[in-house]
């Protein structure tokens, strides 16, 4: 069996709807799409503290039903993605997984395809861009698959074009203030990626020691009209009004991850030394 059309099991999606709190009967067409995309992007949160804990990214398929739905905890996008391409998988949708690039506050002269991103089909034949897993810069609400086309959101502006080294390149305008001009957000080929050809990027992102993810403690989470991020005890909210910001102690730290992002955390909470993998 092709490994990339393997859905999740009924079992598994219900339990799926039920996290994300979808009620609405599901079918492959546009409106359960956004509706889904949506409902993700709000409950489970973006966030790699497992490697802080000194565990493993599971992105194994059971373990991310287990991990993300189960124990009601969040992921970065090989996790974040590749439960939402299972889920599509099983309510009828057709599912592509690529390979990409990131571009957004990189200052690499060619970064790693370090990055899954979904095109998704949807019953008419429409082609979509889901990406669930980007964490602060994810599209609330999937992008039409479409070259030059500007899809204005609450917080963000988006749009995809073609380059003749990169392949396509997600660009993103936001209305923080670091980002109100048009940037390279990601870019991508269309070749339809294995889930197994993501386990060493997945490995090597949350292993290497100059790794972002290894570095730093990375929590965020998209509601209409609102993005919440916690970068290192730097609590963020993004409204279109503006970016507030301010530094929490420890205390208020595990507090915002339980209470704002309802993490399901152990006690006590105690993070593992950045080069602890390493010893």
């Amino acid at each position: 069996m092709d490994e990339r059309r393997v859905p999740c099991s009924k079992q598994q999606l219900d339990r799926y709807l039920q996290r994300v709190a979808v009620t609405a009967p599901v079918a492959a067409n546009e409106s359960t799409l956004l509706a889904l995309h949506a409902a993700h992007l709000s409950a489970i949160p973006f966030e790699n503290l497992e490697i802080h804990l000194g565990r493993a990214m599971r992105i194994e398929p059971d373990a991310l039903f287990e991990d993300l739905v189960d124990r009601r905890r969040g992921g970065y996008c090989f996790q974040m993605n590749e439960l939402l391409a299972r889920v599509l998988l099983a309510i009828g949708f057709e599912v592509e997984r690529f390979a990409a690039r990131v571009w957004l506050r990189n200052s690499s002269r060619m970064p790693p395809r370090s990055h899954q991103v979904l095109r998704v089909r949807t019953v008419d034949g429409r082609h979509w861009l889901c990406d669930v897993g980007f964490g602060g810069g994810s599209p609330l609400r999937p992008l039409p698959f479409e070259m030059q086309r500007i899809d204005e959101q609450p917080l963000e502006s988006y749009r995809m074009h073609t380059h003749e080294d990169y392949g396509i390149v997600l660009q993103r305008r936001s209305v923080e203030p670091d980002t109100r001009e048009w940037s390279d957000m990601i870019s991508f080929g269309t070749e339809d990626q294995w889930p197994t050809d993501f386990r060493y990027s997945n490995h090597s992102i949350s292993t290497m020691p100059d790794s972002r993810f290894v570095m730093h403690r990375v929590v965020s989470r998209a509601q209409p009209g609102l993005r919440q991020s916690l970068f290192d005890g730097t609590f963020r909210q993004t409204r279109a009004t503006g970016v507030t910001e301010r530094v929490l102690d420890a205390a208020e730290e595990e507090r915002v991850l339980r209470e704002t992002f309802a993490l399901d955390l152990p006690t006590p909470l105690v993070w593992q030394p950045r080069d602890a993998h390493l010893k």
